[in-house]
C-alpha cells in the first residue's frame, strides 16, 4: 500500500526490503510457487506476477516496476483485493495451497466508487468486504498493518488467520460494519514485518 499519507517514504523502503527478504527465503521451499505482488493507493496495479523464478528474475530487472515503486494516493482496499481476486481466478484450479498476505500503512478512505480519501466510511469498508469475503475463499489472508497509523479495528476485518467467534460490530462515519474479525498483525519495525513475513513462521 505506496499510498502517501503519513510520512510512508521511509515505510515503503522498509516494505521493499521485507519483500525482497521474504522471497530469499522462498528459495528453500520445495514445489512449484506463483506470486503476485499488487500495490495500491487509490487504485491498484499488478507489479510482479509468475513462478517463484520469474519473479526473482523480475526483480533483478533493472527499474523493475517493484523497486520503482513511489508513495502517492490514497489507500483503496477494494481495488487492491480485486486485484487479487482476478489474479488468484487464473490459478485457483491448480489444486495448491493459497496465501495472501495484506499489507498496509492507512486505513480504506477510499473505494472505486467513493471516499474521499480522507474519511474511513461504512460504505468504503462494506464495499471492500464484498471482495475480502470472495479473497478469503481462495486464499488464507494475513492482514498486516505498517506503523502506527493503521486502525487494528479496522483492519482486523481483513484478516481470516484467526477467525473470532460470531460477528463484531464497529462505528464508523456514516454507520456500523457488522462483520467477522480475525487478528491482524501490526508491525512497527524492520524486524516484526520480516518476522510476519517469514514463510516459516506459521502465521
Amino acid at each position: 500500500d505506496p499510498d502517501g499519507s503519513g510520512g510512508y517514504s521511509s515505510r515503503l523502503a522498509l516494505l521493499k526490503s521485507a519483500v525482497h527478504s521474504f522471497l530469499d527465503k522462498m528459495d528453500g521451499h520445495t514445489g512449484n510457487i506463483n506470486i503476485s505482488v499488487i500495490s495500491f493507493s487509490s487504485s491498484a496495479a499488478l507489479l510482479l506476477s509468475g513462478t517463484l523464478a520469474e519473479v526473482q528474475a523480475q526483480l533483478d530487472a533493472a527499474n523493475n516496476s517493484f523497486d520503482s515503486l513511489t508513495a502517492n494516493g490514497g489507500t483503496n482496499y477494494e481495488a487492491a483485493l480485486q486485484a487479487a481476486n482476478n489474479w488468484f481466478s487464473g490459478i485457483e484450479s491448480n489444486g495448491y495451497a493459497n496465501l495472501a498476505y495484506f499489507l498496509t500503512d492507512g486505513d480504506p478512505t477510499y473505494s472505486n466508487s467513493s471516499g474521499n480519501g480522507n474519511t474511513v466510511s461504512q460504505s468504503v469498508v462494506v464495499q471492500a468486504l464484498d471482495d475480502f469475503s470472495i479473497l478469503s475463499v481462495r486464499a488464507d489472508v494475513h492482514a498486516i498493518g505498517i506503523g502506527t497509523g493503521v486502525n487494528s479495528d479496522v483492519l482486523r476485518y481483513f484478516d481470516d488467520t484467526t477467525q473470532l467467534s460470531g460477528d463484531v460490530t464497529t462505528n464508523l462515519s456514516g454507520g456500523s460494519v457488522v462483520a467477522p474479525v480475525g487478528e491482524p498483525l501490526v508491525v512497527t519495525t524492520p524486524a516484526q514485518l520480516e518476522a510476519a513475513l517469514d514463510p516459516g513462521s506459521g502465521r
